[in-house]
């Protein structure tokens, strides 16, 4: 006879006692553990004992949910029904409420004993809150961190939301006052979003991330660079991301707030106050992320010109309206510091891991997942879906904070950061100037010419411009040599920053058919150089041959299948 679910009117469930171990049936307790930080503790009974585990967001029944559960020293089995308060001074002090229990059996043909041995245990569960079947998932080259994972079945409950026990009491004690019972509910799951870490074992260690070393954190991280090179390539060592087209940002979250600080050191948060949740929406109490923050079309893809009503803005009135209107996210791609720890000399792959795991994806925090070995099939899908490209990094790559060829980026048109020199007068129809004069410092640092870019504005993107330079003008060129004209210019200061799309470089160096993407203030003028673009194969051979002369102390943890993320 199958398992029967009791709040359903009894349907059956596909899971069928034939596939169940014999005598693997024990009980089961969540605990809900207001220590130093709140998780919830799920313990199983088995072998005469309660194998336990720590679960900072606590179990879901959204099968989408992957849980992160810390295996902790085992308690005896009296403890299943312990409820009170822990005194000051000892391990796991603070108050303890039984959150749910009730009785669990095991899937397969092997013991618990011998699946958790192996690694992976399937077990139903029969409780008052959490009900079919579960996997825990012991993640691969860790030595104490697992996934806590419901399985697809009759008792899985999308966009599943957990209460906590004091967020249920309010509720019952208030029936009639719904929209308040939902207003504690949100605060309580807010609390505990913002002020829980990883509650990992007693000695509260970082997970297992080789190469990390305790640091206080930093007050500034200048961020790692990638270098530009000419061709997609596969290597199963490479791991590829899309190349997100928006602001490369840092966020900094400690004290439950987080700040974005941009590549040229500009705070940029008030600017975008959506972004405010993202420190609710990571389990840590200090953390350092690395970023962009993008605008996505209506299509779902990232455009940098959407992004561009809010480029120097200042207003308070209008940046709420577009917080409002036209919402964006960060993308996080990396972890650079997390509670404590300065993981910059961890490998890539232990640092992406670790940040997928403390991310709760929102509409304001989204993972940058990556696939692994294929780069050339990545790159034709970016090139087909329209995106700027894509970034190869090494897997076992550290965090520097300079430009390296650890971290490539292919891209599936060619663009370029440029300084706008000065004006031309309007012709025809187009108000306010004809093109901009634009151009690169070379490297002794003078300003060279490098073209003349008058397509791709639009109404309000030819006037934010106009009102920007109009403020800069000055009598001379501010090129090293002054280029040749055709028509008269209007000089500025050189203190403003485009971005560009061209077909070629010339072979004096200059842009051909250069067509206006947007205004930039998060690079300075100066950081804006001729970028020489290298020959993929030459870098990725030169990157093996380092790391592997370096020997194997960041090596990455064992290459895993893509989860096929929607990104």
């Amino acid at each position: 006879m199958g398992l029967r679910d009791t709040r359903r009117g009894g349907k059956t469930s596909s899971t069928s006692t034939s596939s169940l171990s014999q005598n693997s049936t024990g009980r089961f307790v969540v605990h809900e553990h207001h220590a130093s930080v709140l998780h919830f503790d799920f313990r199983l009974e088995i072998a005469g004992t309660l194998k336990s585990w720590a679960v900072p967001k606590g179990p879901s029944l959204d099968p989408r949910h992957r849980r992160l559960a810390v295996a902790v020293p085992d308690h005896a089995v009296s403890y299943i029904n312990f409820e009170g308060t822990i005194s000051e001074g000892s391990y796991g002090a603070g108050e303890v409420r039984v959150w749910d229990k009730g009785t669990f059996v095991v899937h397969g043909d092997e013991d618990a004993l011998a699946q958790l041995g192996k690694g992976k245990l399937r077990f139903s569960l029969r409780g008052a809150k959490l009900r079919g079947e579960f996997v825990l998932l012991k993640m691969q080259g860790r030595d104490k961190q697992w996934l806590l994972i419901k399985s697809r079945d009759d008792f899985a409950e999308d966009d599943w939301h957990l209460e906590t026990v004091l967020a249920a009491r309010v509720r019952q004690r208030a029936p009639r006052a719904e929209a308040a019972a939902r207003t504690s509910r949100r605060r309580a799951s807010q609390a505990q979003q913002s002020e829980s870490a990883l509650y990992l074992d007693e000695s509260q260690t970082l997970p297992s991330v080789p190469g990390a070393r305790p640091a206080p954190m930093p007050a500034r991280v200048d961020p790692m660079l990638a270098t530009l090179v000419d061709a997609p390539f596969s290597d199963p060592d490479w791991i590829y991301e899309t190349k997100w087209d928006g602001v490369r940002a840092l966020c900094y979250i400690e004290a439950g707030r987080a700040r974005f600080i941009s590549r040229n050191d500009k705070d940029m948060s008030f600017r975008y106050p959506e972004l405010a949740e993202v420190a609710a929406r990571l389990n840590a109490e200090q953390a350092i992320l690395d970023g962009e923050i993008v605008a996505f079309d209506e299509r779902g893809r990232p455009s940098f010109q959407l992004l561009q009503s809010r480029v120097g803005l200042k207003d308070e009135a209008e940046i709420a309206r577009l917080a409002a209107t036209q919402r964006v996210a960060y993308c996080a791609f990396d972890l650079v510091y997390y509670n404590g720890f300065d993981l910059r000399p961890a490998a890539l792959l232990h640092r992406k891991a670790l940040l997928e795991e403390l991310i709760e994806e929102s509409d304001a925090l989204k993972y940058s997942a990556h696939t692994t070995g294929d780069g050339e099939r990545e790159f034709r899908r970016a090139a087909r879906l329209g995106l700027e490209g894509i970034m190869a990094k090494h897997q076992g790559s550290t965090y520097h904070a300079r430009r390296s060829n650890d971290w490539l980026k292919i891209k599936t048109q060619l663009r370029q950061e440029v300084v706008i020199a000065g004006y031309t007068a309007p012709r025809g129809a187009r108000p306010l100037f004809g093109a901009l004069v634009v151009g690169l410092h070379d490297d002794e640092g003078r300003l060279r010419y490098v073209g003349h870019v008058g397509g791709g504005f639009n109404r309000e993107t030819l006037e934010q411009t106009y009102r920007l330079m109009s403020r800069l003008q000055r009598k001379t060129a501010p090129f090293d040599e002054a280029p040749p004209t055709n028509e008269p210019v209007q000089w500025v200061k050189p203190s403003l920053v485009c971005e560009v799309k061209f077909a070629e470089w010339t072979a004096d160096r200059k842009l051909r058919q250069p067509i206006f993407i947007g205004l930039r203030d998060d690079k300075e003028p100066a950081q804006c150089t001729f970028e020489r673009m290298r020959r993929a194969r030459r870098e990725v051979a030169e990157v093996d041959e380092r790391l592997s002369a370096e020997g194997s102390k960041n090596a990455p943890p064992p290459r895993r299948a893509a989860k096929g993320r929607k990104r």
